[in-house]
């Protein structure tokens, strides 16, 4: 992990309690839909640039 990273997570960790629940739920579902994403991203980069361009329109 590098330093950006390591800030970033320092950050929303000292945020965290101050926030409501839907607060907290917003957030968990932003860091879900960034995983989704990099994982999609990341098995679309395995795949032919047809299949890649099939995924990507979905």
């Amino acid at each position: 992990m590098n330093e950006k990273e390591e800030k970033i997570l320092t950050t929303i960790a000292m945020l965290i309690p101050k926030m409501s629940e839907p607060e907290k739920m917003y957030l968990l579902g932003q860091a879900e839909g960034m995983a989704l994403m990099k994982r999609r991203q990341q098995s679309v980069a395995g795949k032919s640039d047809e299949e890649s361009r099939e995924l990507q329109e979905v």
